[in-house]
């Protein structure tokens, strides 16, 4: 399946932005050329999880992301209100949102798969 290379791009762009706030010392050039191959399969599989939930009508509910959001702020002894704003303003509920629905694809796979047994 073709992967548009401008999300290969913008997924790069993520990748050195991550290496610059983390004060890494890299040669740009090279990371985009050792990571292209991952953001192609990892766009892929993006593209691939979102059609199947599409097609398989798999959501993600308020109340999924409510508990995730409830989880962090008892790990971080926080209200949830405060981890609600915490998650807004990084930009991660649209992370948490994604996570689910590949976690409900995934879990809707496995629970389709059919064993077989190994030949010998």
């Amino acid at each position: 399946m073709p992967v548009p290379e401008s999300m290969v791009e913008h997924y790069l762009d993520n990748v050195i932005a991550d290496l610059n706030n983390q004060k890494a010392k890299f040669v740009e050039a090279e990371v985009r050329k050792s990571y292209h191959p991952i953001a192609e399969e990892t766009i892929r599989w993006q593209i691939l999880f979102h059609k199947l939930a599409e097609q398989e009508k798999v959501e993600v509910l308020p109340s999924d992301v409510e508990n995730v959001i409830n989880r962090m702020a008892q790990a971080y002894k926080i209200t949830p209100d405060q981890a609600k704003q915490v998650m807004a303003r990084s930009g991660r509920v649209d992370y948490i949102r994604d996570s689910l629905l590949e976690e409900k694809v995934l879990d809707l796979l496995t629970g389709r798969a059919k064993k077989t047994k190994e030949k010998k």
